[in-house]
């Protein structure tokens, strides 16, 4: 096999993951409350993120990361902008904060 034959593979693999992320991120930006994050979050399951870099993360991985950052123990920037969750999150902690 040559590395024209794989080129293409990987490009495909690339759009997939664009586009299950797309998906993916249509899905939290209509959440409005944490509780809502965390059940959508489930019910994606794992999410790849790092544009295929086989980085995968279960939905406990970033549940666990987001109550850290809403208990201030965790900063927003160790939360991946991937998918739409760091905006996410921002959104939501602001929205806390003004209530």
């Amino acid at each position: 096999m040559t590395t024209e034959n794989i080129e293409p593979v990987i490009e495909q693999d690339y759009k997939m993951v664009d586009k299950k992320l797309k998906e993916i991120e249509t899905d939290i930006s209509k959440v409005t409350s944490f509780d809502e994050l965390f059940k959508v979050l489930k019910k994606i399951g794992i999410i790849e993120i790092s544009k295929g870099n086989g980085i995968l993360v279960p939905p406990e991985g970033f549940i666990k990361i987001i109550n850290d950052i809403i208990a201030g123990k965790a900063d927003i920037k160790t939360l991946t902008w991937d998918a739409g969750i760091r905006k996410k999150v921002e959104e939501l902690l602001l929205k806390e904060k003004m209530h």
